[in-house]
């Protein structure tokens, strides 16, 4: 039998989408007076009843916030909370950034004694005994840091960046001669640290380095000479190795190792300290087994004449159970480098010094010889060390969130490639900005745009080796039809000239300064990308709004003109001329394509008349 009494009770309406405290109250005050008439009739302020509800709608008002809070956090954009950023960019599987190193192609000179020889091909022989090789490891210094040679440089392989003839005899034979080499040379210092590891089994050890800013791991060794490979997870079963080097010298034979002991790298965001976080596996089923017993996928004919078809994973004769081997009963040796930011872009010719050499010498060659070449060992930075910059912070690396997200192991769309270009490992450098342009001659070929910053902040071009160093990159994760061609971006130095009217009784100088410190401050040209304009409107809003400024009297199309020297020695610009007027379209300055925006020198090329 059905309850009448409960079936013809009023039903109360509630409503749970109220969100201010104003809302909370009123909701309660015609909840209140609906369904307890008799009980308060005094909600006023200041009475009992208007406490009470304000009460009831603070409670409500807070939980809400709170709520809304808690979902807030659950958005990698809108989150707030440190511990949550850190979440969701772990979870993003971004690495941390530490301030990045520079990078610069070093020019090493030494002297030689040499005869004329004219089956040579510019007809002198130089003393092959005194061909040495400048091995890895060489630390040159600059001014402001110092800088390690990554590559061997062999002076014997004949092959010369200058080649000068700096004696002759009386029948003007060469009997000296000057060749000079090219190195790749990274800023920072190395450090070498040893971990010992009992007897007693731990799963997933872990190692903390000692110096902060750790920007490669370069090598990791136990007692045994047994080396730990770098992976991104300890999942990855195999790394690419750098082989042999093939007959064209840019190019490096890839190999697929198996990684039975492996770690990963876990760096500290806010205090830069680096973890090494190696496997769980004790050794002990595995041995020293690096592939699986190929004999385990024979197959079980058990006295049959036929077998049916089956399938099988090739790789599953790489993989483990397990995720590495942990060590034990060992010593860890980790040589790594650490240190870098924007003090590290030394300018052309700062590098100057030799302060650890380490060289090989040819056979036959006797230490006098040697010592007599190294006597004339020189070194020199013929360009500019860019591609150092500062490390990300936190509330930068949540930034990057949302490009991680959509980023793929493959370079598929413009997000990917974007990722992958800032992204470029610390070691190689790191570039300021990037634009990707179609190829109007080619459909699968797009123009890559570069551009770097130098220690003073100044946009330059990227040398060489970080172009190189991108060109491996991205080769290693780009479609097979993808071409990218990597370009310089052209820069534009801009100055502005604006002419004002100030209002009666203000400070000339003040007002002017005041101008000034607000086009710089709200246009903010050091944030500007490749192929960004300039919107006119912007500049005259700005100046019109300025305390002391009663109207601009400079047309929109001459704000802006091409900065010039004017003969001061201290100012140096790009000398890129364009015809800005043809390129001012509904109020905006769009500059040539893969081109770049600057104002150099700010408290220069702004200059305001009154």
């Amino acid at each position: 039998m059905s309850d009448i009494k409960n079936k013809l009770k009023n039903v109360r309406d509630k409503n749970y989408l109220l969100k201010e405290f104003e809302d909370y109250r009123a909701e309660l005050l015609g909840y209140a007076r609906a369904y307890f008439p008799t009980k308060i009739n005094d909600f006023s302020e200041s009475s009992l009843g208007g406490m009470l509800l304000d009460f009831a709608a603070i409670t409500g008002d807070a939980l809400s916030y709170y709520m809304d809070h808690q979902f807030g956090e659950l958005d990698p954009t809108l989150v707030t909370e440190r511990d949550n950023i850190l979440r969701h960019i772990r979870r993003a599987g971004i690495k941390s950034v530490p301030p990045s190193p520079s990078s610069v192609e070093v020019s090493f000179f030494i002297e030689v004694d040499a005869s004329a020889d004219a089956s040579q091909e510019n007809g002198i022989l130089l003393e092959q005994t005194q061909l040495i090789t400048i091995k890895t490891n060489t630390v040159v210094n600059s001014s402001a840091t110092r800088f390690t040679l990554m590559n061997d440089i062999d002076f014997s392989d004949g092959v010369y960046d200058k080649f000068i003839v700096s004696e002759r005899d009386d029948n003007e034979n060469p009997t000296k001669v000057i060749i000079s080499k090219r190195g790749f040379c990274v800023s920072g210092d190395i450090s070498t640290e040893t971990f010992s590891f009992g007897t007693d089994f731990t799963k997933f050890p872990t190692l903390t380095l000692a110096n902060s800013g750790v920007t490669q791991v370069l090598s990791v060794l136990d007692s045994d000479n047994n080396e730990f490979y770098e992976v991104e997870f300890l999942t990855q079963d195999t790394v690419f190795l750098k082989g042999e080097r093939s007959t064209d010298n840019n190019v490096y034979d890839l190999k697929i190792k198996p990684a039975l002991r492996r770690f990963i790298r876990e760096d500290n965001p806010e205090s830069g300290i680096t973890t090494l976080r190696f496997g769980s596996d004790n050794g002990k089923d595995l041995e020293d087994q690096i592939l699986k017993d190929p004999a385990d996928a024979a197959l079980p004919l058990y006295g049959k004449t036929y077998v049916n078809k089956f399938s099988i994973d090739p790789a599953s004769l790489l993989r483990t159970n397990t995720l590495g081997l942990a060590p034990r009963n060992t010593t860890i040796t980790i040589r790594y480098m650490h240190g870098g930011g924007v003090s590290h872009n030394v300018t052309a010719g700062d590098i100057n010094e030799i302060t650890t050499i380490n060289v090989s010498s040819p056979e036959g060659a006797t230490a006098s010889a040697v010592d007599q070449v190294l006597a004339t060992l020189d070194v020199r930075n013929l360009e500019e060390a860019v591609g150092g910059t500062e490390g990300f912070n936190i509330n930068e690396l949540k930034e990057l969130i949302p490009s991680h997200m959509k980023m793929q192991s493959r370079v598929v769309n413009y997000h990917d490639i974007m990722a992958r270009i800032y992204t470029l490992p610390a070691p190689f450098g790191r570039i300021h900005r990037a634009a990707i342009r179609n190829n109007e001659n080619a459909i699968f070929s797009k123009y890559l745009h570069i551009i770097c910053k130098n220690s003073n902040g100044y946009l330059v071009q990227a040398n060489n080796a970080i172009k190189n160093n991108i060109s491996k990159y991205i080769n290693e994760h780009r479609l097979i039809g993808d071409v990218f061609e990597i370009v310089d971006t052209k820069i534009i130095n801009i100055a502005m000239n604006l002419d004002i009217k100030i209002g009666v009784g203000e400070n000339t100088d003040i007002v002017i300064a005041r101008v000034i410190n607000r086009i710089i401050n709200n246009l903010n040209f050091g944030a500007y990308n490749i192929d960004q304009p300039i919107i006119l409107s912007d500049i005259i809003n700005i100046v019109i709004n300025t305390q002391g400024v009663t109207s601009l009297l400079t047309l929109p199309e001459n704000l802006i003109e091409i900065a010039s020297s004017s003969n001061d020695i201290n100012r140096v610009y790009s000398n890129n001329v364009i015809n800005l007027k043809n390129n001012i379209k509904e109020g905006i300055l769009y500059p040539p394509e893969g081109a770049i925006f600057e104002l150099k020198y700010p408290s220069f090329d702004i200059s305001v008349n009154t």
